[in-house]
């Protein structure tokens, strides 16, 4: 993906959908809301593969063009992942009088951080991400 792909192919965006009625399909959001899953995804847009400070950068490049700011991942997402690890970033924008919170998680290029899928009854990722987000929010 990486910045070319977001300046050639970035998905319409519009802050009018979190003020439409969320009970009606609107195939407008349900594409950006796939761009962004993808740009979760781990970056290989490097030319250091041992580098994983940058991994972040396409969803950082996606949000910053739909206007989201304190665009922050956490610190597994800055390291190479691991076994019981998940990278997580989150975002947020002044939407009126509404603050929009945008948090994901990568989904590809997660290496050994897959290996957590077999243990969820023993290692609980939710309390990473839940403790990333009060960091966030303090």
């Amino acid at each position: 993906m990486g910045q070319n792909w977001l300046h050639k192919y970035s998905p319409y965006y519009s802050d009018d959908y979190f003020s439409n009625d969320s009970t009606i399909y609107n195939p407008s959001l349900a594409t950006t809301s796939l761009s962004l899953s993808m740009a979760y995804f781990g970056s290989n847009n490097n030319k250091n593969n041992n580098d994983y400070t940058y991994r972040y950068k396409n969803v950082d490049s996606l949000l910053t063009s739909f206007g989201y700011s304190s665009i922050t991942p956490n610190a597994g997402y800055l390291k190479k992942p691991e076994s019981d690890m998940i990278g997580v970033v989150y975002a947020k924008k002044e939407i009126k009088d509404d603050t929009m919170i945008a948090i994901g998680i990568r989904g590809a290029n997660y290496q050994q951080e897959w290996a957590s899928n077999f243990t969820l009854g023993t290692y609980k990722t939710q309390n990473i991400i839940k403790d990333f987000m009060k960091q966030q929010l303090i």
